[in-house]
């Protein structure tokens, strides 16, 4: 599992933002406004992002923000219905982190050599890969035999997609003009790439806490889905990289050209969700003490740890009827301590580590944390 940040992913990041008419201090204002009573923790947290994307603005404040190279590069394009996922930006589509392509790259200067020097097959599947999140591009794919595929053959496929022609001209015209573009795209981008490598002392600590976070982790789905209720498909290769100007997102891309799973990961999302959902943590804690609250049940969940049970056995074990095993049996079923298998036409009882151990992280992690008066509505 790839874990960074990149100087370069943020300053794309950044244009995006300008270009969309979005900032992290509207960002910021719109979260506190909504949550009044945690809004001075959570203007803390923001503070490093704030405090970049000010560094930004003030150097770059001579540039012409609104020019049409601007919006040619940095405008997120919409394929298709609205229920649709989203062509990467041009920018992300050239020069953005890519899994399989940039693992060891640093550098913008390095990033565009590898970018113009990649062989024909690998441009095709970068290309690919920025528009095959789409449901209707996915089997339009299927036929393609990339490594055999001319230029004119993949411009031909090309004008053959179900997108709108506008957007065909654009992949074709970065196509076409793909070194050219690289340049251009790269100079944009240099002088904001510079202010934010120039300012990692804003930012740093908070990126190698969370490196240090995902170092531990050994099931990225298992911890997104725990953690942040976030569905992560599984995969061979993940890609982990965290935004110091996009601090509450989390953005994934299901590479499928390339087989890998990329995560951007925003600097706040760990403190920001402990505060949002602190009261949520505390009701999820709650109900599962609850489960555990009877003596006669935490035996039962100690009886299931040792070994798969049937409900007879239980019966026999704990010398209570049917109906009575039922009962407990069920509250640690609903907690997710105990899941059921059938087998030769009895219900087996066993137990569910991974909740279990979930349910511990999740009250450890609780009780660490500072208190605030939350709203529990």
């Amino acid at each position: 599992m790839f874990k960074s940040h990149s100087p370069i992913e943020d300053a794309i990041m950044y244009f995006t933002q300008i270009v969309n008419d979005i900032s992290v201090r509207q960002q910021a204002e719109r979260m506190c406004a909504n949550r009044p009573a945690i809004a001075d923790k959570l203007m803390q947290i923001y503070e490093s992002s704030l405090k970049l994307e000010r560094a930004i603005d003030e150097k770059l404040s001579g540039l012409i923000m609104r020019s049409s190279r601007y919006d040619h590069f940095f405008i997120i394009e919409l394929c298709g219905k609205e229920d649709e996922l989203p062509i990467a930006t041009v920018a992300k589509l050239l020069l953005g982190h890519s899994a399989a392509l940039d693992d060891d790259t640093e550098g913008l200067d390095s990033l565009c050599a590898s970018r113009k020097a990649l062989p024909r097959p690998q441009k095709i599947r970068l290309f690919l890969d920025g528009i095959s999140n789409m449901k209707k591009i996915i089997s339009f794919m299927d036929g393609i035999d990339i490594d055999t595929l001319s230029d004119d053959g993949f411009l031909n496929f090309l004008s053959t997609l179900p997108i709108p022609t506008s957007l065909i001209r654009k992949l074709t015209e970065l196509y076409v003009n793909y070194e050219s573009s690289i340049d251009e795209l790269a100079e944009l981008l240099r002088p904001a790439t510079a202010i934010i490598e120039e300012n990692e002392a804003l930012y740093g600590d908070a990126i190698q806490r969370l490196e240090t976070i995902f170092a531990g982790i050994g099931d990225l789905p298992g911890y997104m889905r725990g953690r942040f209720n976030c569905d992560v498909p599984i995969a061979d290769t993940y890609s982990v990289r965290f935004s110091a100007i996009d601090p509450n997102s989390i953005c994934m891309r299901d590479s499928m050209a390339f087989g890998a799973v990329e995560l951007t990961i925003g600097i706040g999302i760990h403190d920001i969700t402990e505060q949002l959902y602190g009261s949520y943590d505390s009701r999820r804690i709650s109900g599962c003490f609850k489960a555990l609250s009877d003596e006669t049940r935490i035996d039962m969940l100690q009886c299931v740890c040792s070994r798969p049970v049937c409900g007879l056995e239980l019966g026999d074990i704990f010398s209570m009827p049917p109906s009575t095993v039922s009962y407990h049996i069920n509250k640690l079923v609903m907690s997710g301590f105990v899941q059921n298998t059938v087998k030769n036409g009895k219900v087996y009882y066993q137990p569910n580590f991974e909740k279990i151990d979930e349910f511990i992280e999740l009250f450890r992690r609780f009780l660490k944390t500072p208190y605030i008066p939350r709203n529990k509505d």
